[in-house]
């Protein structure tokens, strides 16, 4: 049976808008194709104390989902924290920011290679997933746990047979080994159909986040969140722009793009 769409039900009464980053590894890269997907340790916590100190609402995904399906206001400007895959990394590197900051985060896992290597990106360095230990331990000290899949296919590629390992057993092994609900998914990839997204709501998530850059807001379809990719050699500033303009773009010719579409919607809409 399906879920209602929140989404479509929200009340419009108030206005906001969240921005979900989207994080993979924080580490020093191994090699320069890794580099795109490193956010160094240092610049992380930079990052991270930033956002603690800013006037940005920092929020759960739960939070978003709330907002979403109207049992929470929208913030005038909220961002939540996630990253894909499951890298040790983010246990040994980015948890002790995260805690010192009071900033939640969701981990979205590969559940079928836990306490393995990724081995999805043959020119990506293989670097070692969290095992059961350290996914409980994160979980209990306030990154919440969402599923990325069972092997990180392309998902549109897929036959429609694998989708029950991909979507229900995936959820169902990262249940029973956290004892907790996994409500959350992410597409690798960024990857997803229509067929791909049903499934998802099939599966019995209550949301699932792509790759495409942009703000939520109010009557966002929660089963293609937004997020904002943060790259390896993004400064502060950089990302400063991007929670600003809703894009991965750090162009200087943002400010005239974005006020420029702003303008146009307005006057269309007179």
């Amino acid at each position: 049976m399906q879920q209602s769409h929140p989404g479509a039900n929200a009340p419009h009464s108030t206005a906001g808008r969240i921005a979900i980053l989207m994080y993979h590894i924080v580490d020093r890269p191994l090699n320069d194709i890794e580099a795109h997907f490193c956010c160094t340790p240092d610049r992380f916590a930079k990052q991270m104390n930033y956002l603690a100190s800013s006037n940005l609402t920092v929020m759960k995904l739960n939070d978003v989902y709330e907002c979403i399906s109207g049992s929470r206001d929208w913030p005038s400007r909220g961002v939540a924290i996630t990253f894909d895959d499951g890298y040790q990394c983010i246990r040994d590197f980015a948890l002790p920011v995260l805690e010192r900051n009071r900033i939640p985060a969701t981990l979205f896992v590969v559940a079928g290679r836990i306490g393995q290597t990724g081995n999805w990106d043959i020119e990506m360095p293989a670097r070692k997933i969290l095992d059961w230990p350290g996914l409980r331990e994160i979980s209990e000290r306030g990154i919440s746990i969402g599923c990325h899949s069972l092997t990180h296919p392309k998902l549109p590629e897929i036959p429609l047979g694998q989708y029950e390992s991909e979507f229900k057993l995936s959820r169902r092994l990262l249940e029973d080994g956290l004892g907790q609900p996994v409500n959350h998914f992410a597409y690798p990839y960024g990857r997803f159909n229509e067929s791909v997204k049903a499934a998802i709501i099939e599966a019995g998530y209550h949301i699932s986040c792509s790759t495409q850059p942009g703000f939520n807001a109010t009557g966002a379809d929660p089963f293609s969140l937004r997020r904002i990719e943060i790259c390896g050699k993004d400064s502060l500033s950089q990302i400063k722009r991007k929670l600003k303009y809703g894009t991965n773009s750090t162009s200087s010719f943002l400010p005239v793009r974005y006020y420029s579409l702003r303008l146009l919607s307005k006057l269309i809409h007179q």
